[in-house]
C-alpha cells in the first residue's frame, strides 16, 4: 500500500510532482529505490535539481475573456531564450495561465506568492523534467473588471514585456477599446510604476525627498530655495514615475489625461482610468 509518506518521502528525493510519485510507488510495488528510478529514467526526477538555477528568459502568457472581463497575464521564465521559444515551453505558458485564469481572487499585479507558486508547484515541475530547464512562475496580475469595464492588452514583439489596462466608463464605445490599447503601447514603452502621485507610498516620497534635500545642502543655498529645488525634484519624480503624469510617448503633444479627457467628450462620459500592469523579463 502506498502511503501519504512513502509519498513525501519520493518527492523529498526527486523533486517530482505527487501523482508522478504515486504512480512509480504503486509501478514498483512501494520499492523507494525502484521508484527513484523509474522516475529517474522519465527525467522526473532530474526536476528537482534543475529548480535551484538562474532564469533570466522567458515569455508573457494572457488569457482575457473580453465578455467576462477577465483578465490574466503571467510571466514564465526559463534559462535560455531558446526553449522559450518551443512549442513545450509555449504549451506549458498557455495551460499555466489557463489555471490561474480560474481564480476568483483578484491579484492586482507583482510577484508570485508562495500560496500560488505551491499551488501550481506540479505542473511547474512537470515542465522543468519535460523541457530540461528550470522553469518558475514570475510576476502575474488577474483581474475581474465589471459592466463599466474596458480591458486592453500589449504583448511586445520579442514576448518579454506584456502590459494590461483597464479602463472604466458608463458607456462603453470601441473609442474605450483605442484608448486603452494606445496606453498598454505607452506604458509599455514609458515604464511608470505608478498610476497616479497619490498612489505612490509616502514612504517612497518621504526617501525621495530626503535624498535631494542632502544632495542639496552641499550647494550652500538657503534652505527656502532648497525646499523649492526639491518640490521641483518631486515633480519630476512623479512625471517619470506616474502614467497620468505623463506626455504620450508616441505623441508628447498629447499626455494621458489630456487623452482621457478627449475620448471622454467624444462618447459623452466620463472615462477613469482604474489600473494598470506592466511586466518585464530580464528586468
Amino acid at each position: 500500500m502506498v502511503t501519504a509518506q512513502m509519498v513525501k518521502e519520493l518527492r523529498a528525493k526527486t523533486g517530482a510532482g505527487v501523482l508522478d510519485c504515486q504512480k512509480a510507488l504503486k509501478e514498483s510495488n512501494g520499492d523507494m529505490d525502484s521508484a527513484v528510478d523509474l522516475l529517474r529514467k522519465k527525467g522526473l526526477a532530474a526536476a528537482s535539481k534543475k529548480s535551484g538555477r538562474t532564469t533570466n528568459e522567458g515569455m508573457m502568457f494572457v488569457r482575457f475573456c473580453e465578455e467576462r472581463k477577465k483578465f490574466t497575464m503571467i510571466s514564465l521564465l526559463c534559462e535560455t531564450d531558446f526553449v522559450a521559444r518551443t512549442d513545450e515551453f509555449q504549451n506549458s505558458g498557455k495551460a499555466l495561465v489557463e489555471a490561474l485564469s480560474h481564480s476568483m481572487e483578484e491579484v492586482e499585479g507583482g510577484p508570485v506568492d508562495e500560496s500560488v507558486r505551491e499551488a501550481h508547484k506540479q505542473k511547474l515541475t512537470e515542465s522543468i523534467a519535460k523541457i530540461g530547464e528550470n522553469i518558475q512562475l514570475g510576476d502575474y496580475c488577474h483581474w475581474m473588471g465589471d459592466a463599466q469595464s474596458t480591458i486592453a492588452y500589449y504583448i511586445h514583439h520579442n514576448g518579454k514585456i506584456g502590459v494590461g489596462v483597464e479602463l472604466t466608463s458608463s458607456k462603453i464605445a470601441t473609442e474605450l477599446s483605442e484608448l486603452a490599447k494606445k496606453i498598454s503601447l505607452h506604458i509599455a514603452a514609458a515604464s511608470p510604476e505608478y498610476l497616479d502621485p497619490a498612489s505612490v507610498p509616502e514612504a517612497v516620497i518621504q526617501k525621495e525627498r530626503e535624498i535631494y534635500t542632502d544632495q542639496m545642502k552641499e550647494s550652500g543655498k538657503p534652505m527656502p530655495v532648497i525646499e523649492k529645488i526639491v518640490e521641483g525634484k518631486i515633480a519630476k519624480f512623479y512625471e517619470d514615475r506616474c502614467v497620468m503624469n505623463q506626455k504620450y510617448a508616441l505623441d508628447p503633444d498629447h499626455s494621458i489625461p489630456s487623452m482621457l479627457e478627449d475620448v471622454s467628450k467624444k462618447i459623452g462620459a466620463p472615462v477613469a482610468f482604474k489600473r494598470f500592469a506592466r511586466f518585464m523579463i530580464g528586468e
